[in-house]
């Protein structure tokens, strides 16, 4: 798959909405649920992210796993959800774009790749997992509840890079990603499609790869997760789904 860089245009937007007066409004998620906003804008899932809704849904911050430090990177991230779908925009700086996995269900997460894991019921139900990476190469399924295989139908992953994948001569300036989860997809586990005021456990997470740094690569999340695996859901916060 052949990426275009962003225009400078759609980076523009990308850093305004990555701005510092912005930081200072973002906090980890943790105990106050945080607002996944309603849009009646339709959201065109092509990672450049211009649409209204990213401007105004509340931002959310990524912190290293247990430390909760800043991570050497930063990135952002919004949700937002329609009448039939669940929406996330997310956005990073990174001067080493990596990814080399091409095949959908394979270990994506050992790339650049931003991963969304979604609790739509009880912790006895398990959760749905989407990792994928800057090339736009999903690994999906189900967990917590024995594990299963299990692809999401309908949903949509859009990439947009700026600088050279794979490169390592050059620095690259970053990447963003704009999902689309259809309710549907996610009946595998017995969930319905939200209504105003219902909550459900997130947590989204990110693997930054850059053989600059000891190990190798940097993780962080969106959850103040107390171990190492983003999958430790007792940690996870919850988003809350606002009111048209």
């Amino acid at each position: 798959m052949v990426f275009r860089l962003m225009k400078r245009t759609a980076m523009r937007r990308m850093a305004g909405w990555m701005s510092a007066a912005t930081v200072v409004s973002i906090s980890l998620v943790a105990a106050q649920p945080h607002p996944c906003a309603f849009t009646v804008e339709p959201v065109t899932v092509d990672g450049v992210l211009d649409e209204a809704v990213w401007r105004e849904a509340p931002p959310l911050a990524f912190w290293a796993p247990v430390t909760q430090a800043t991570p050497r990177s930063r990135a952002w991230a919004r949700m937002a959800w329609s009448s039939d779908e669940l929406f996330v925009a997310f956005s990073a700086s990174d001067e080493h774009l990596w990814a080399t996995r091409t095949v959908r269900d394979t270990d994506t997460f050992r790339d650049d790749c931003f991963e969304v894991f979604v609790m739509p019921r009880e912790p006895r139900f398990g959760y749905h997992a989407f990792e994928t990476n800057l090339l736009g190469v999903t690994h999906d399924g189900l967990a917590g509840a024995g594990g299963a295989r299990w692809d999401g139908e309908g949903v949509r992953f859009a990439p947009r890079t700026e600088g050279t994948a794979n490169v390592s001569e050059d620095l690259d300036t970053g990447w963003a990603m704009e999902v689309a989860i259809p309710f549907l997809s996610l009946d595998a586990l017995g969930s319905q499609r939200p209504r105003p005021g219902d909550m459900w456990r997130f947590n989204l997470a990110r693997r930054d790869v850059d053989p600059r740094w000891p190990g190798g690569f940097d993780l962080s999340c969106t959850a103040p997760v107390s171990v190492g695996n983003f999958h430790h859901w007792v940690d996870w916060g919850q988003m809350v789904f606002t009111a048209p």
